[in-house]
């Protein structure tokens, strides 16, 4: 009688353990959680977004999971985890909640019947772009655009390197799972990008870890197509083939495994076309195999965007005397894809002896990757310097260039 006493005793105490280590994370995460919960917000919201594009469920958001999800963001930031770690914590180091995801969302309470998580660094206060990034990653996009019920979403910050766009840089995790089994059949097969989708972005440029294509990283490939079965399912692909506009297969990859680990993709399988796709054409992707030992044989077709010149679009045609007046630039066009304003530059004449105090005409802010806000500062564009202007420039993943130019009052 007095062991079964004892068990229940340590049961008891494990279970208020786990609820005081939950309550206190709360407690001294609180104010960064707050401050940071819109930022989240953007990311989960976008994630749910791409997902109803897909014609997939919304996701719920579950409180543990953003626990989870944060104490890692946490954890990558105090250690430099991010390319040493990944996704696992070692013991004894501050901030640790658990080796692997899947004990962190257990140790906040979540239990799954299958989990995972995704992370990145972004420049940006835009957890929207975060997400947008990982469904563009091919393997990421096995989570993003997975059949899971649940998702939480955590967030924390650290300053740049110097010389950085931005001072800060934002770390997202997304940690996914389901709560109960998913029960699936034969047809319960989506892909990416969906049957008859429009305006389907023509390139990535490979910058994925892991690695999908080792031999050809930072070089501009075509948009990855995809295709996916629930978690527990087993998806074997004998053929996966991207018909062109002309009615040729196009020169592609398959990819049914983790190339890092070389462990098989069980629900899953990308494949990534070797050269850009064409603007404003119909393709056709067409896949054959078996899901859970049935054959099944698939075929979809998508539509590339219309290429649109690049070009910088500016709020207003100069930038006004008036010290703190604004203006927006944004950059559009193009691949539609891996934007960058990447120098902004004063050209002026000089009349006479000049400071340098007599330089400070503006300043610059960057919100997202493909805008920035010049600022006007006090100083006036008078003697000695004349014919002030700044000159923007920027790029799209083509490698092609735009400048615009931009008078200074």
């Amino acid at each position: 009688m007095s062991t079964g006493i004892n068990q229940l005793i340590l049961v008891r105490m494990k279970i208020i353990k786990k609820i005081l280590f939950i309550f206190l994370f709360a407690l001294i995460n609180v104010a960064p959680i707050k401050a940071q919960s819109g930022f989240s917000q953007m990311a989960f919201d976008e994630l749910n977004h791409r997902r109803q594009a897909a014609e997939l469920s919304a996701l719920i958001r579950d409180p543990n999971l953003d626990l989870s999800a944060a104490a890692h963001a946490h954890y990558i930031v105090a250690n430099a985890s991010l390319v040493t770690e990944g996704h696992l914590e070692a013991a004894g180091k501050k901030g640790y909640s658990g080796i692997t995801p899947d004990q962190r969302m257990r140790k906040f309470g979540y239990s799954s019947s299958a989990s995972s998580e995704n992370f990145s660094m972004i420049s940006f206060p835009l957890g929207s772009i975060s997400t947008a990034n990982l469904i563009n990653a091919p393997y990421h996009r096995e989570s993003q655009l997975g059949a899971y019920q649940d998702a939480g979403v955590g967030m924390s910050t650290q300053l740049a390197p110097k010389g950085s766009i931005n001072p800060m840089q934002y770390v997202y995790v997304i940690n996914f799972g389901n709560k109960s089994a998913i029960k699936s059949n034969a047809n319960s097969l989506f892909v990416y990008p969906i049957q008859n989708q429009k305006n389907v972005i023509a390139d990535w440029v490979v910058n994925e870890s892991p690695n999908p294509l080792p031999d050809m990283n930072g070089k501009r490939v075509g948009y990855p197509i995809s295709i996916a079965t629930a978690p527990g399912n087993k998806l074997e692909v004998q053929s996966f083939v991207l018909i062109s506009p002309d009615q040729t297969i196009s020169e592609a990859r398959l990819i049914t495994t983790n190339v890092q680990s070389q462990k098989k993709l069980e629900s899953y399988a990308f494949l990534i076309p070797i050269k850009p796709l064409a603007y404003n054409s119909e393709y056709q992707a067409q896949v054959m195999g078996t899901l859970n030992g049935v054959n099944f044989s698939k075929k979809w077709n998508f539509t590339t965007l219309e290429k649109s010149p690049l070009q910088l679009l500016p709020s207003a045609n100069s930038l006004s005397r008036l010290s703190k007046s604004e203006l927006f630039v944004r950059i559009t066009g193009g691949t539609a894809n891996e934007y960058t304003i990447y120098s902004v530059r004063l050209s002026f004449n000089v009349e006479g002896p000049l400071e340098k105090s007599g330089m400070s005409l503006y300043s610059i802010e960057y919100p997202s990757p493909d805008s920035i806000k010049l600022i006007r500062n006090a100083t006036p564009c008078t003697y000695p310097i004349s014919d002030c202007e700044l000159v923007v420039s920027g790029r799209d993943s083509s490698g092609d260039e735009v400048s615009l130019e931009l008078p200074v009052y």
